[in-house]
């Protein structure tokens, strides 16, 4: 039997990874200079410098303040649902179309006052306890895209009417405009 050899590393002929690291020049990054115009340096000395808040809310891009578009998804009930999606189509119209237009004509009829009730708690009661409901119905998910603005006309109407949610907005404004 012969002696086992040591097998030869790939790497022992070459110069180690350490060494050239050591030999390399370090070399300082150049700052870059812009050019200013002549006005630019009298603008500088008119305002002063600002600290950056690391606190402060983060800023918007501008292009989402300035348009775009947003989804606003809602439920609807299989039966509205329905009746949203043939006046859809017997009109030519877009299903985003049809709601606004429904809550344009439900707002300007004031068909959107919150006349339900909020729950009370009994006297003497801690807990607000809730009434009982009718039975839940089934509901099919949509979306709609919107601009910028609309969704913030929107909230407002939600806010306004007290109405809670996008969703019920939408709901009480194609009953209305339908006719459901």
């Amino acid at each position: 039997m012969s002696e086992p050899v040591a097998r030869p590393s790939r790497f022992a002929g070459g110069v180690q990874l350490e060494n050239v690291l050591k030999k390399r020049p370090t070399v300082a990054p150049v700052p870059v200079q812009k050019p200013e115009s002549t006005a630019a340096p009298e603008a500088k000395k008119a305002t002063p410098a600002k600290p950056v808040s690391l606190t402060a809310a983060p800023v918007r891009p501008i292009s989402a303040t300035t348009g775009g578009s947003r989804r606003v998804p809602f439920n609807l009930p299989i039966d509205l649902h329905d009746a949203l999606v043939s006046r859809k189509s017997a009109e030519g119209k877009s299903k985003t179309t049809v709601v606004l237009e429904a809550i344009e004509a439900a707002h300007q009829a004031g068909a959107l006052a919150n006349v339900a009730e909020k729950p009370k708690a009994k006297a003497g009661g801690l807990f607000i306890l809730s009434e009982s409901r009718a039975t839940a119905e089934g509901v099919v998910p949509a979306e709609i895209r919107l601009a910028e603005a609309n969704c913030v006309v929107i909230d407002k109407l939600v806010a306004t009417h007290d109405l809670g949610t996008r969703t019920e907005l939408i709901i009480r404004s194609l009953r209305f405009h339908l006719n459901y």
